[in-house]
């Protein structure tokens, strides 16, 4: 006996889904995380000719930027693979990435990667998940020098993290300044600072800083005529006695700031720290203190933090803040 066709069962062909509710749905998908696109679009050739419109538009297009995922050091996988982690889940992903430079900078939690060419010290963004990278000024403007002096001040660069600050416009945040350019744009605009950056994070379309003081955005002027500008977006009051005993981090609790800071008593062992997190308002420029991370264990090292869901892993404790090493961050 022949069986009942798909139809009269009450199922649904959902190969023979036509490129409308294919198209719809893969956008959906795309809002969630670009990694679920790929898979969408690995299900049949029906899905992905329905998904065909969604492409890149060049590296800083956010919406395939990647969302939940870390770049995990070079320990956890051997070059050129490297592996993804998803922050909620704990899922892996494995990719193979080009042959990167001797001064690249990795920029986790982001995993967007800044790229210094060893021979020519281009500059360059790359998107690991699409592959698709984007000119930036020339390490020369970056730094205002050239030749032995250049490559030695590459190698003692400290980038405190990237981002976009806009749509267009991407922000490099070192020691005491940012500087941001156009893709395109033949030199960097400069934004110095009296306090030190400890922590930057791109956050909602900004990139946000946390120095001894105040926590402040990075953004430019709508009509985009003005460089960009540096405004104070909350004072956290912890003081400068305390950015030089504190560690300072900032985190995107999925779509949530948050800041932590170590507290290092004085007259006690360097391994007795106190950490505090608080959750920050932007909309009222001010703080309110986290007792729990919702499940959640937060890891910070010497330059930055990251939330991880406890799901990830049987060793991880929820609501736990854990301090790794001075060397915890090899790209």
């Amino acid at each position: 006996m022949a069986s009942a066709a798909p139809q009269a069962l009450g199922e649904r062909d959902w190969s023979n889904l036509t490129a409308g509710p294919a198209g719809a749905i893969a956008e959906r998908v795309l809002s969630n995380d670009y990694v679920d696109l790929l898979r969408f679009r690995a299900v049949c050739r029906a899905w992905r000719a329905g998904s065909a419109h969604l492409r890149a538009r060049g590296a800083l297009d956010r919406r395939f930027h990647p969302r939940r995922w870390v770049l995990l050091p070079c320990a956890f996988a051997s070059l050129p693979r490297r592996l993804f982690l998803n922050v909620v889940t704990g899922e892996p992903v494995v990719l193979v990435l080009p042959d990167l430079p001797a001064t690249s900078w990795g920029t986790p939690p982001r995993a967007l990667l800044v790229l210094c060419w060893m021979g020519t010290h281009a500059v360059q963004l790359l998107n690991p998940l699409t592959g698709q990278l984007a000119d930036l000024p020339h390490a020369a403007s970056l730094l205002g020098s050239s030749g032995d002096l250049l490559r030695r001040q590459l190698r003692n660069l400290e980038l405190r993290g990237a981002g976009l600050a806009d749509d267009s416009m991407v922000a490099l945040n070192f020691r005491s300044s940012s500087l941001s350019p156009k893709p395109g744009d033949l030199l960097w605009t400069r934004l110095t600072f009296h306090d030190g950056i400890i922590s930057a994070l791109p956050f909602q379309g900004r990139t946000c800083l946390v120095n001894s003081k105040n926590i402040s955005v990075v953004g430019t002027a709508a009509s985009q005529q003005h460089p960009p500008r540096r405004a104070v977006a909350a004072v956290h009051g912890r003081g400068a006695q305390a950015y030089l005993r504190n560690r300072m981090f900032l985190a995107d609790n999925d779509g949530e700031l948050i800041l932590c800071y170590h507290v290092l008593p004085t007259n006690e062992p360097c391994n007795h720290r106190r950490c505090s997190v608080c959750r920050v308002k932007l909309d009222s420029r001010d703080m309110a203190s986290l007792a729990m991370l919702q499940g959640k264990a937060l890891f910070t090292g010497t330059r930055r933090a990251v939330l991880v869901s406890a799901a990830v892993s049987s060793s991880i404790d929820a609501d736990t803040v854990y301090v790794c090493s001075y060397n915890d961050v090899a790209h």
